[in-house]
C-alpha cells in the first residue's frame, strides 16, 4: 500500500502486494572516507528506521503488524570526495543556466549543458572522470547550508551522460593517438552528437519546450520559473546572479 503521511519515508510498491519500501535515514556530517564514522553512520540510520517503523505501526491503518523484510547491508553515501577538474561546476553556473563551448554532457531534467573540462582531472594526464565525483561544489540550488550543484548533477540519467561522454572521448583518444586534455572538442562533440546525444543547445531547448507537465505548461517554463524561485531564495542570502540566458 502507497503510503506518503510520514514527513521522512518515501514508500512504493515492491513485488509483493502488502510490501513497501521505506527510503529514510539519514545522517550528516559524516567522513565517507572513514570506517569508524562509516559504522556510526550504520547504527544510527538502524535507530532512524527502527523508529519510524514503530510510527508506522501505532499512527498508520494497515502498519500495525508491520515488519521488517530486508534492509541496506551498509550505509549508502551520498557524497565524498570530489576530483579538482580544469573546470568546477558551480550552483551559481546551473541557477544562471550558463552556457559553455566544450558541452559534452547535460544536466537531467534541466538539461543544462556540462563541460568537458569537468571530466578533466586538472593535474593528471590520460584520465577521465565518468561518474558522481566530476569536478563540481558540494550542496545543492535547493535547501542547503551554501550552494553548490553536487546535488543537482548526481542523478542516474545525468551520470550516463558523463560516460557516454567519457567513453567516447577515451576512443577518440586512442584513435587520433592524442591525450584527454588535447582532444579536440569539436570533434568529440560531432562524434556524441552522431550518437544522438543532446550536446547541441537549441535541440535542448526545443525538448523542453515541447515536454509538457500536467498543467499544460511546458517543460522548460516550469524550469525556468524554478530556477528564478531559487534564485530570488539565494539573493535574500547574500548571493548575486546575472540574467538567465
Amino acid at each position: 500500500m502507497p503510503y506518503w503521511g510520514h514527513p521522512r519515508p518515501e514508500l512504493a510498491r515492491l513485488w509483493y502486494e502488502d510490501g513497501a519500501l521505506l527510503w529514510g535515514g539519514t545522517v550528516e556530517d559524516v567522513d565517507g572516507t572513514d570506517g569508524d564514522s562509516l559504522s556510526y553512520a550504520e547504527v544510527e540510520c538502524r535507530k532512524q528506521w527502527m523508529s519510524e517503523l514503530d510510527f508506522l505501526r501505532k499512527h498508520i491503518p494497515g502498519f500495525g503488524l508491520a515488519r521488517v523484510e530486508d534492509s541496506g547491508t551498509s550505509i549508502g553515501v551520498r557524497v565524498t570526495r570530489h576530483i579538482v577538474g580544469e573546470y568546477t561546476y558551480t550552483g551559481q553556473d546551473l541557477l544562471e543556466s550558463k552556457e559553455f563551448p566544450d558541452e559534452v554532457a547535460y544536466i537531467t531534467p534541466q538539461f543544462l549543458g556540462v563541460p568537458y573540462r569537468c571530466l578533466i582531472p586538472r593535474d593528471v594526464d590520460n584520465l577521465l572522470i565518468a561518474s558522481k565525483c566530476i569536478s563540481t561544489t558540494p550542496g545543492q540550488t535547493g535547501s542547503s547550508p551554501a550552494l553548490g550543484a553536487y546535488n543537482n548533477m548526481k542523478s542516474i540519467p545525468t551520470v550516463m551522460t558523463y560516460g557516454e561522454a567519457a567513453g567516447t572521448a577515451a576512443a577518440l583518444c586512442v584513435k587520433m593517438e592524442t591525450t584527454p586534455r588535447k582532444l579536440d572538442i569539436q570533434t568529440l562533440q560531432k562524434a556524441l552528437k552522431d550518437q544522438g546525444a543532446l550536446v547541441d543547445l537549441p535541440t535542448r531547448l526545443q525538448l523542453m519546450d515541447k515536454l509538457k507537465r500536467p498543467d499544460g505548461t511546458s517543460h522548460g517554463e516550469s524550469l525556468r520559473k524554478n530556477r528564478e524561485n531559487s534564485r530570488q531564495r539565494w539573493e535574500k542570502r547574500g548571493y548575486k546572479f546575472s540574467a538567465e540566458r
